[in-house]
């Protein structure tokens, strides 16, 4: 098994190994190490048909199956973070080229052939797609012990945390409505990180890999050490990395929560070209820990209330707000 140590300085405890072979899977998985944090993780890849056109019994599904696998991973005790990204990207049309070379007739009308180009061309710049990626990561202090049973190291390690991918990916299939679930290889998830420091590399990534299937001579991908931004520098609020710049806005959610749905114009370009990205960390509470914060948050509740009463104010406005980063 190849390990590789490939960050920066500021990095240097993140190293990423080539993982053993995953069943239902041709590839290797990417393993995650943070010598640091001291744990370990994976990134996959999925697609999801989106909620737009759902009705609102799709919706309860979804919303249900999300809150299952939070409650699986509370008490499971092994998952320490789930991480979804979501980022829109201007589609480079590369796909469509690649299609269209393989399907169009040479013997197409005239008229059918302006047609089509007239409305490539007026769609080509207004076209965007989503990616989306789920991260899983576990805790070391708490799988050690089975992966010494289960081979010890790395491929130890991997072990006990392909049972626990096994189980999210069934999860994300499910109820949540998941088309597909791949976790990333080292090379895709080299990929995956360079295209997000550099947006323009991506047509260029994506015909490789399309051309590669045809002719292995072709290079696809990139060494993940060179997966990371060529200079990097930030400002508030802003980080410029190579020759494009990322802005990071705050969003502050109602107390009682948004419906489904309500993020979605954080996701919307406002202009040709942007790209926009949405994280959001999910960090599984123990039953006990929940039930002892709750606790502690109602009788702060009942105490403040008590307290204006007395003083004879009426109660108005709304609390603190959830803040998130869109970038």
């Amino acid at each position: 098994m190849q390990a590789r140590r490939t960050c920066p300085a500021s990095l240097a405890s993140i190293q990423i190994h080539d993982g053993p072979p995953m069943t239902g899977q041709t590839g290797r998985p990417a393993i995650i190490q943070n010598h640091a944090a001291r744990t370990w993780a994976a990134t996959a890849r999925i697609v999801h048909p989106g909620i737009g056109m759902s009705d609102n019994a799709d919706r309860f599904r979804m919303g249900a199956g999300l809150s299952e696998l939070m409650e699986a991973a509370t008490a499971g005790n092994q998952i320490d973070t789930v991480v979804v990204q979501v980022r829109t990207v201007p589609d480079d049309g590369t796909d469509r080229e690649e299609w269209v070379r393989h399907n169009a007739r040479p013997h197409e009308p005239e008229v059918s052939a302006r047609v089509n180009a007239q409305l490539e061309a007026m769609t080509a710049g207004a076209a965007v797609r989503r990616e989306a990626f789920v991260t899983v990561v576990v805790r070391e202090d708490v799988i050690n012990k089975d992966a010494k049973r289960a081979g010890r190291g790395v491929t130890g390690r991997a072990r006990i945390l392909y049972s626990v991918l096994a189980e999210v990916e069934a999860r994300l299939a499910g109820s949540i409505g998941c088309t597909r679930v791949r976790w990333l290889d080292t090379s895709e998830l080299a990929a995956a990180i360079r295209t997000g420091f550099e947006p323009g590399d991506a047509p260029a990534l994506a015909d490789a890999a399309i051309h590669h299937g045809d002719d292995p001579s072709i290079a696809a991908g990139i060494p993940i050490a060179a997966a990371g931004p060529t200079n990097a520098s930030t400002a508030l609020r802003s980080y410029r990395h190579g020759e494009w710049e990322s802005i990071s806005s705050t969003i502050l959610l109602p107390r009682k929560g948004a419906r489904m749905g309500a993020l979605a114009r954080v996701l919307v370009p406002s202009q040709p070209g942007e790209r926009r990205a949405l994280t959001v960390f999910y960090r599984p509470v123990s039953q006990h820990s929940a039930s002892r914060s709750t606790g502690r948050a109602q009788m702060s509740a009942v105490m403040a209330r008590t307290m204006r009463e007395k003083a004879g104010k009426v109660e108005a406005g709304q609390g603190p707000s959830v803040g998130r980063q869109a970038a």
